[in-house]
């Protein structure tokens, strides 16, 4: 915990710019009411979220049906389960490394959508391989979604820092990350909790799981869709606007 908490340190240095001599701020979102009404305010900002919801709950459904997906529909034994995470985070190592080049030569937004496209292509081969029985293509198919996974969190990251305003990074940055706790949290309950009400209607343990996945794939595709009605220029301009208005309203 040390290292983390200095290496947060580290990269929060700099981040939010040193408060203008010649601005005078008359108010502060320093009320969290405040904040919120900034931030709803905003149409883009609250797309951005949405959007950030639907992409993380698509890759973060499945941490935890995995592993019993692999046992139930494969009858592979735990020690082979186990090797998934580290299969899984291969994969996205490999796309967290190379991001970066690929985000600089293609764009943040080309590489966000291609991540969810690989991502799509990996939930479609771990429903494939367990309808097959195929244990060898499951685990080409999990390695695939690391790549997938990868590749949207490099590519979105950058993008998150390009939501936000000056003087306000804090503030928009909070909110991306709420989003990622928040899309966490829902993912994993939600995901056990639509494996176990598929199961109970369809008696099929193993369709619980696809059915999961199958939600999941849904998701990534309305997040490219819903990706398209972004634009960081828009958000902005609407951020600016709605920050003063908001701020303004506080002081009265």
């Amino acid at each position: 915990w040390l290292v983390a908490t200095v290496l947060i340190l580290i990269g929060a240095a700099g981040i939010e710019p040193s408060p203008d001599p010649a601005r005078v701020a008359r108010n502060t979102a320093d009320n969290p009411v405040t904040a919120l009404r900034a931030l709803g305010g905003n149409p883009t900002a609250r797309r951005f979220f949405l959007y950030l919801l639907l992409v993380l709950i698509g890759i973060r459904a499945q941490d935890v049906l995995l592993e019993p997906f692999a046992a139930d529909a494969l009858n592979l034994s735990i020690s082979a389960t186990t090797r998934l995470e580290a299969i899984w985070g291969v994969g996205v190592f490999i796309t967290l490394l190379g991001g970066l080049g690929l985000v600089y030569r293609f764009g943040k937004r080309a590489n966000a959508n291609a991540g969810a496209v690989v991502a799509i292509f990996g939930f479609v081969g771990i429903i494939a391989a367990g309808a097959l029985h195929n244990a060898p293509f499951f685990y080409a198919a999990v390695f695939v979604l690391g790549l997938g996974s990868g590749l949207m969190t490099v590519s979105n990251l950058s993008f998150m820092l390009d939501m936000t305003v000056p003087q306000s990074v804090g503030l928009y940055m909070g909110a991306w990350g709420v989003a990622n706790f928040l899309a966490q949290s829902l993912g994993t309950i939600g995901g056990a909790l639509f494996r176990d009400i598929a199961y109970l209607l369809t008696g099929n343990v193993v369709l619980g799981y696809m059915t999961v996945f199958g939600i999941e794939i849904v998701g990534l595709v309305a997040a490219i869709i819903l990706f398209r009605t972004i634009s960081v220029e828009q958000f902005q301009r609407e951020a600016r606007v709605e920050l003063v208005d908001v701020l303004a309203l506080a002081g009265d």
